[in-house]
């Protein structure tokens, strides 16, 4: 066999010669570039990437936010239009639970309160405010009908009362003292009330509830004991001082019942009415006083003076006994005036004779004296030898 030699071509030692450079030139680019440092950043180059990153990342927020306000906006810009428009006028107005006061005059009472605004934007408060001004109208309750009605129910006042007014007439009043109306004596069924304040603010307001409260307490009490009927009026001016007048035979009497205890009080009045004689020679019975727990005092109108018997009573109903006492104030002074004036004239009687009676004493008890002196030995004594 023939060895064979090959000599490598010029093509192929190039070919493989540019391939050993080209890596090596690769491997030197990647040592230098694994070598070279990288490049620093400064620090504005960094806040300044940093605020423009976030602003863009909470762009789509505010946008949403700004949609939302301009929405907002355009609501309120049409719900302002809408409430203002004719669409919402005061077409219609329903009325409920009415029957002494007229449907007019709440249609009338709503049209003053709500015309202005409309329906949409009526005050529903302002408007029962106004209807409740009526004289007869306790409560209203108002409600929206859109688009253009109201609905008003209305709870009347129930009368409850006749009162004397100051001017001598009788009206109508409620539980709560208001004055309803004109009315007439045939209207009683139980006692006249006067003493109630005609003026409007709320002290009187608060003042007349109270008084119409215990004349309706006086009412029950008296019912339930049968003396509604010998009870005419009732005078409630000063609420801690309550009178009452009777009616009948004894339509001159006042009785005095205090603030309390109504019916009790009045059961024992008329106790001692029945004892106290008739006629009695006394004179007229012209008050009684049971404002004290054990006893009623009796007054009398005589022609000369006043006289007071009282009747002590309990609440069992004890046996009487009288004794005398002063009908008021002024009477009590004038009896203890002359009752001291009495006790001095007495003092100055007793007194006066026991000074002539102190001396005649004195010069008997002298005399006999003397005389039994006189009557006595006297004693000789002879002198001493």
């Amino acid at each position: 066999m023939r060895e064979q030699s090959g000599t490598p071509r010029a093509g192929s030692v190039r070919a493989t010669a540019g391939k050993g450079r080209a890596g090596g030139a690769r491997g030197n680019v990647a040592q230098q570039q694994q070598q070279r440092p990288a490049p620093r950043r400064t620090k504005s180059s960094k806040s300044a990437g940093g605020s423009w990153g976030t602003a863009l990342r909470y762009f789509p927020l505010m946008a949403k936010l700004l949609l939302a306000v301009c929405a907002g906006l355009l609501v309120f810009k049409g719900y302002t239009t809408m409430a203002s428009a004719s669409f919402f006028n005061i077409r219609s107005v329903e009325v409920e639970g009415e029957a002494r006061v007229s449907e007019e005059e709440i249609k009338a009472a709503v049209h003053r309160a709500a015309d202005a605004s409309g329906v949409w934007k009526a005050d529903l408060a302002a408007v029962s405010d106004e209807i409740r001004k009526l004289k007869w109208v306790r409560t209203a309750t108002v409600a929206r009908v859109l688009p253009s009605g109201l609905r008003v129910r209305v709870t009347e006042r129930e009368p409850r009362l006749v009162a004397r007014n100051a001017a001598g007439g009788f009206d109508w009043v409620d539980e709560d003292g208001v004055f309803l109306g004109k009315a007439s004596v045939a209207d009683v069924t139980s006692f006249l009330v006067r003493g109630l304040d005609e003026t409007t603010t709320e002290l009187a307001r608060q003042q007349n509830r109270e008084r119409v409260r215990k004349a309706l307490e006086m009412e029950r009490e008296w019912k339930a004991s049968g003396l509604i009927e010998r009870v005419s009026e009732v005078n409630l001016d000063n609420l801690k001082d309550v009178r009452a007048q009777l009616s009948g035979d004894y339509s001159q009497i006042q009785v005095f019942l205090g603030e309390r205890d109504f019916g009790r009080r009045l059961q024992r009045a008329f106790k001692a009415l029945a004892e106290v004689p008739h006629p009695s020679p006394r004179g007229p019975v012209t008050y009684l006083d049971a404002t004290r727990e054990k006893g009623v005092t009796v007054g009398f109108s005589a022609v000369s003076q006043p006289v007071i018997e009282t009747a002590a009573h309990t609440s069992s109903g004890a046996s009487p006994s009288s004794s005398v006492n002063a009908p008021a104030k002024s009477e009590r002074k004038e009896e203890r005036k002359s009752d001291a004036k009495k006790k001095e004239a007495a003092q100055k009687k007793r007194e006066e004779p026991r000074k002539p009676a102190t001396s005649a004493r004195a010069d008997t008890g002298v005399r006999a004296r003397a005389s039994v002196a006189e009557q006595r030995p006297r004693r000789v004594t002879s002198p001493r030898r």
